[in-house]
């Protein structure tokens, strides 16, 4: 019995993640892009997210677009765990979960995003124009 659930909680932990988003296209990343930046302060990690996003129409095809980039590479397994649970919403309905499909790029402020490529992943069938809302996951550091 004892094997049969540590065998099953391994096979829990060990599980494959959810498939990224394919990328359909790039973009070039420009001031209608949606850009900000998120930090983090301490002794042992410090550093700061950039991250530009759009939803655009490329080649006929709604789509999400999307570039980040960061100043510390400790911070990269947290980043990448944020990315991987983040989604695109509208109307309280997710259109896209696992925003790995992002371009990291190499940018040191908001300001140097814009430029830099953006990948692009298409929306569901039948998602038109509408407010879209972006949402980060957990970025928890282990030390």
């Amino acid at each position: 019995m004892i094997r049969t659930l540590l065998a099953a909680g391994l096979l829990a932990l060990t599980a494959a993640p959810a498939a990224a988003n394919p990328v359909n296209a790039k973009v070039q990343v420009t001031d209608d892009f949606a850009i900000g930046s998120s930090g983090w302060t301490g002794a042992a990690i410090a550093g700061r997210l950039f991250i530009a996003w759009r939803p655009i129409v490329v080649e006929g095809r709604p789509m999400v677009c999307g570039a980040y980039a960061f100043d510390n590479i400790r911070l990269r397994p947290a980043i990448d765990n944020m990315l991987r649970e983040g989604a695109v919403t509208a109307e309280d309905r997710d259109l896209l979960r696992n925003l790995k499909f992002f371009n990291r790029v190499r940018a040191r402020s908001e300001d140097a995003m814009v430029g830099t490529m953006a990948n692009c992943t298409a929306l569901p069938a039948g998602v038109g124009a509408q407010r879209m809302r972006l949402s980060l996951g957990n970025g928890d550091f282990r030390l």
